[in-house]
């Protein structure tokens, strides 16, 4: 007779235990770590929530911590408290409010009956209509006079008047109150009221034509001449900044009420002379806590050439030169974003800071988006007083850009050199993007550049660049030397393309131009450089192919081309400058 199995009670009730207690875990069990990944999933890829995060490099201002279905997902806050939690935070930490009377009101109420929301705001974002607060159609001439006693025309909007005038005085405004343009002081007074825990502010002051500018304090014939402070705002970015600032003036008090701004983002839609003085009177005495910046003077990409010539024309060039703003600038930050007229002399203002500072660089990314380069600055003695004076040479030419124009492409190249010369001091410096920009150009695959990412570089190059590099940053290396264009031969200055279809093993294309190349890398300071052998991008070299360029067909002869067949079919990893004055002569011939 079997004995009897006396475990099998103690067996079931294990079993019983372990279901029921599986049965009780949910969700909320949960790490809130994992159940804000869970969220996030949902959500998509979006930025850091955490009470420090305050930054917007590298991000787009106007769709940073943004949700198009923030409404739709809306409702996962109903599935537990720590979702509802982790859900408002994702809604509520980005908000956008519309720069009137009636959507400061529309917002006080909502937040009045919401308070608790409040502390998830971490992003405002407050546009103003630029369009708003126009004048009455009435023409009253008792109303129509301007303080010099002059006749004011009857359609000119009274934003366009300097701050003398109440925004609603007299009542002359055909829009009712709640739809008028707030000013700055309103807005700067809603926020230190309901976003105390707010830590990034974007003002969008817009852009179109003959636009009107934000008035800056309510009572404009007795103005207050200082804004509320923010003291918990890191980061601070002017979209349409020509509607904010158009004189030096309507700076300080916007400093005065940020005084913990740590990032500044600043850009105007269009180029203008105005422009260009108040950055440069801002970065004469620039904060001293600023850590990044990030200046656009042209976020159009303008094709105006009136704002192009040197900034000597305005005033005394050795006062208003926005290049050495910048190199003074640079020492003291970690980040630096810059879309205008730039040249090669703010590293030589930036080596001269460092010197007189005695401290370490601190700049770790640089991107500049060229839209012209300065006139060369040569200094010659007058043969009479025997006094050095300052000249600009380079005329017209040196004013404009293209890749057609080598005097411009002579100022890229001295800029790269003179960033390749940087990274010998510059040693915390790993990232550094510069390009021109020109979306009119006969091959944009061909508009100039230059990357340096890590260790890795691509872009213009010449053998100067290269021996330099070597020198100053001998760990990084061009990823691929080549022509960047589509080369061939020919006589009498003419371009023909070359039956020279031999290739070598790897099967990369012959170029009778090889040995120049060959000659580049062969240089000193060149040796090291590297590249993926055997492989070729269609419009490139790779060092396989420099080191052993095959020889043209020994025939010679050829059919002529035209300048277009010169141009890449992609955009190249490397173009040497050299490559330019060929497509100059041969759009010349």
């Amino acid at each position: 007779m079997p004995a009897p199995l006396q475990d099998e009670p103690t067996q079931d009730v294990e079993e019983s235990s372990s279901s029921e207690s599986t049965q009780r875990l949910s969700l909320e069990d949960l790490p809130t770590e994992v159940q804000g990944k869970v969220i996030d999933y949902i959500f998509g890829d979006m930025h850091s929530v955490s009470r420090n995060t305050h930054s917007l490099r590298g991000k787009n201002v106007s769709s940073l911590m943004r949700h198009p279905r923030r409404k739709a997902v809306s409702d996962l806050a109903l599935v537990s408290r720590e979702f509802r939690t982790l859900v408002q935070e994702r809604i509520y930490r980005h908000i956008k409010i519309k720069g009137t009377r009636g959507g400061l009101k529309e917002c006080e109420d909502f937040f009045s009956d919401n308070w608790d929301l409040r502390k998830y705001v971490r992003h405002i974002e407050v546009w103003v209509p630029v369009w708003g607060d126009k004048g009455s159609l009435a023409n009253d001439e008792s109303f129509a006079v301007l303080r010099t006693g002059a006749p004011r025309h009857f359609n000119y909007p009274l934003a366009h008047q300097p701050e003398e005038m109440a925004v609603d005085r007299f009542g002359l405004f055909v829009r009712p109150v709640s739809s008028t343009t707030a000013t700055l002081e309103e807005i700067f007074d809603h926020i230190a009221v309901f976003f105390a825990f707010a830590k990034v502010f974007t003002l969008e002051g817009g852009h179109c034509k003959k636009s009107n500018m934000i008035r800056h304090f309510k009572n404009t014939l007795v103005p207050a001449k200082t804004l509320t402070k923010l003291p918990s705002i890191r980061t601070f970015a002017i979209r349409g900044a020509w509607n904010v600032m158009r004189d030096y003036n309507h700076w300080p008090h916007l400093q005065e009420a940020l005084p913990n701004v740590e990032e500044w983002h600043c850009s105007y839609a269009k180029p203008r002379l105005e422009a260009e003085l108040v950055i440069n009177y801002i970065l004469l005495s620039p904060p001293h806590q600023w850590r990044s910046v990030n200046i656009c003077l042209d976020g159009m990409y303008s094709k105006d050439t009136s704002t192009l010539s040197s900034s000597s024309k305005i005033g005394d060039a050795k006062q208003l030169h926005l290049c050495e703003r910048l190199g003074d600038l640079i020492p003291q930050l970690e980040s630096l974003s810059f879309t205008g007229k730039v040249c090669e002399c703010l590293w030589m203002h930036a080596l001269k800071r460092l010197n007189k500072s005695r401290t370490d660089c601190r700049l770790q990314s640089l991107e500049i988006v060229v839209k012209s380069c300065c006139r060369r600055r040569v200094t010659t003695v007058d043969t009479v007083t025997g006094e050095e004076l300052e000249e600009e040479i380079g005329g017209f030419m040196a004013d404009t850009a293209g890749i057609s124009n080598l005097v411009f492409i002579k100022a890229f190249e001295r800029l790269v050199l003179g960033t390749v010369e940087a990274l010998k001091w510059a040693v915390n410096l790993k990232y550094v993007r510069i390009r021109y920009i020109d979306l009119d150009s006969e091959c944009t695959h061909l508009n100039p550049y230059w990357i340096l990412d890590g260790d890795y570089v691509w872009g213009i190059w010449s053998e100067e660049i290269v021996e330099r590099l070597g020198e100053c940053r001998p760990s990084a290396q061009f990823v691929e030397l080549g022509d960047g264009i589509q080369m061939g031969g020919g006589s009498n200055g003419k371009v023909t393309e070359e039956s020279s279809t031999t290739a070598d093993e790897e099967g990369e294309p012959g170029s009778q131009y090889g040995p120049m190349i060959n000659a580049a890398v062969n240089a000193p300071g060149a040796g090291g450089l590297i590249g993926p052998a055997g492989h070729h991008a269609g419009h490139g070299y790779t060092i396989h192919g420099l080191l052993n360029p095959p020889q043209p067909h020994p025939h010679g002869g050829g059919v002529e081309r035209s300048v277009t067949s010169l141009y890449p079919r992609l955009k190249p990893k490397s173009i040497k400058t050299s490559s330019y004055k060929i497509l100059a002569e041969a759009r010349g011939s």
